[in-house]
């Protein structure tokens, strides 16, 4: 399926007051994080190098809730009757634990994996239900890696960001993991996510804090491990490692 990397992910620890700060300095026009004296640019190649996602040339969608598509409709049925609800989701707890008891395999499983891994990791929602509109485009599973889930990631990070600045108490149910990780490199491998744990995180927030706040290192770029061969490139890269000074002052 592509997503083998994020098995060997252990970080679990979101920093709020670091991840407050990367979305301030988001802009989601430019798709950018804006820094005491840089502008990182983000896109396909950074989500790739980071969380290791594939990056196909087909384009995620997810069903409209409206959506009357009948392999969608049906697909939607079988897979809430396997989890016993009749409308809606599970939770992503629900779903984690269920998917660890059942030790199963197949389509089924798969996506169950998927949805799990979007709703925690990309695009999930503040009542922790799961997104389950994303069927739509797992109703072929030997075509998972053959989608671009690393652009479906940076649209969701554009579009989570603009409504969580219409209520900023509210809770960021974007990929908040990629852009907390996105820039530093441990260990030199990539992708970057198998190489942080939670303590690794509170000692680059502790680091941060020591020098004075967030933002006022260097961007480095991406050092590939030597052991380990680049990841396929499947599209073209969208504004990757590119960093430039800035001339103006962050937006707010």
């Amino acid at each position: 399926m592509g997503f083998g990397s994020l098995l060997n992910a252990t970080l679990s620890l979101c920093d709020c007051e670091l991840l407050r700060y990367l979305l301030e300095r988001f802009d989601v026009g430019r798709c950018s994080i804006h820094l005491e004296e840089e502008e990182l640019l983000l896109g396909d190649d950074d989500v790739q190098k980071t969380l290791g996602i594939p990056r196909g040339q087909q384009t995620v969608v997810e069903a409209e809730i409206t959506s009357k598509d009948p392999q969608f409709t049906g697909l939607v049925a079988l897979w809430r009757q396997r989890w016993g609800v009749k409308t809606g989701t599970p939770t992503t707890s629900q779903m984690l634990n269920g998917i660890i008891e059942r030790r199963d395999h197949g389509d089924m499983f798969k996506r169950d994996f998927i949805i799990y891994v979007v709703s925690t990791l990309i695009r999930g929602f503040k009542n922790m239900f799961c997104n389950y509109r994303l069927l739509y485009s797992l109703q072929d599973v030997s075509k998972i890696q053959d989608f671009n889930w690393c652009a479906y990631t940076i649209r969701s990070l554009v579009d989570t960001t603009t409504t969580w600045r219409g209520k900023r108490d509210a809770a960021f149910t974007g990929p908040a993991t990629f852009l907390m990780v996105r820039g530093e490199i441990v260990r030199k491998r990539i992708p970057t996510i198998t190489s942080w744990t939670s303590s690794d995180l509170r000692a680059r927030v502790k680091v941060e804090r020591d020098i004075g706040g967030f933002g006022k290192g260097k961007v480095v770029e991406y050092i590939p491990d030597a052991h380990q061969p680049p990841p396929p490139q499947l599209s073209p890269p969208v504004n990757c490692h590119k960093v430039r000074k800035l001339k103006r002052s962050p937006p707010h």
